[in-house]
């Protein structure tokens, strides 16, 4: 197997996780690609943070076979679920993305204009 074969077939990095929210539900969360973290940020930049998560919960929540639970008209679903759920879930998507919410929130708070 060569490198970029090696490195193509790499599978996404997955957790499985229990919902206590949900009625205990265990569902399976793996970090989102390069591509779909491009969509969630689109979504984010577009409609607000809460989509943004809902989003990403479309292209991270998978069942026991590896499918992904929701479907992409679930997503306006999900911003009315349970939001320690909907969190809980996206910690973890970022979490196995590889993405620190507190260094983006530091550095965007550091970035930020002031006044005086």
């Amino acid at each position: 197997m060569n490198l970029r074969e090696k490195i193509l077939s790499i599978k996404l990095k997955q957790e499985v996780v229990i919902i206590p929210e949900w009625g205990d539900v265990e569902v399976t969360v793996r970090e989102l690609s390069a591509g779909e973290l491009e969509q969630v940020n689109k979504v984010y930049k577009d409609q607000g943070p809460v989509a943004s998560q809902a989003q990403a919960l479309v292209f991270a929540v998978l069942d026991e076979d590896g499918t992904q639970v929701f479907k992409q008209e679930d997503a306006e679903l999900l911003v009315d679920a349970s939001n320690v759920a909907v969190n809980t879930l996206y910690m973890k998507a970022t979490e196995l993305s590889g993405i620190e919410l507190k260094k983006i929130k530091d550095s965007q708070a550091t970035s930020e204009p002031t006044t005086g």
